[in-house]
């Protein structure tokens, strides 16, 4: 059975949601080629319900959780930057009791920042 991470070593998850898988591989491929993301998964199909203005609307949307180590105001600037949503939902998602074999692979793939 693997150790419970460190708390001082910080893997932060992150949800959000685009349009297409198309969006969401071009999202993950710059965030992964950069270093920015260890790992993300993308999850297709998701039904959206929501108001824009007075009118009720749906729409297909397809959810990313991105796992990374980058600092979260680095993180979340970068994810703005590239998102093509113009107000994208952007969600830090707290993880604990991280097996130590998963940080280590993460933290080796991932570019560490304190900001």
């Amino acid at each position: 059975m693997s150790k419970v991470v460190n708390k001082k070593r910080k893997i932060y998850m992150y949800y959000t949601t685009t349009s297409s898988n198309k969006e969401a591989r071009r999202i993950a491929k710059y965030l992964i080629t950069n270093n920015l993301s260890a790992c993300i998964n993308v999850l297709p199909g998701v039904n959206s319900y929501y108001t824009e203005g007075n009118k009720f609307c749906n729409s297909n949307e397809v959810v990313m959780v991105i796992k990374t180590q980058v600092a979260k105001k680095e993180f979340i600037k970068n994810l703005k930057k590239i998102h093509n949503y113009e107000i994208p939902f952007i969600s830090l998602i707290e993880s604990s009791c991280l097996n130590e074999k998963y940080i280590n692979w993460a933290h080796s793939q991932t570019f560490f920042s304190n900001s």
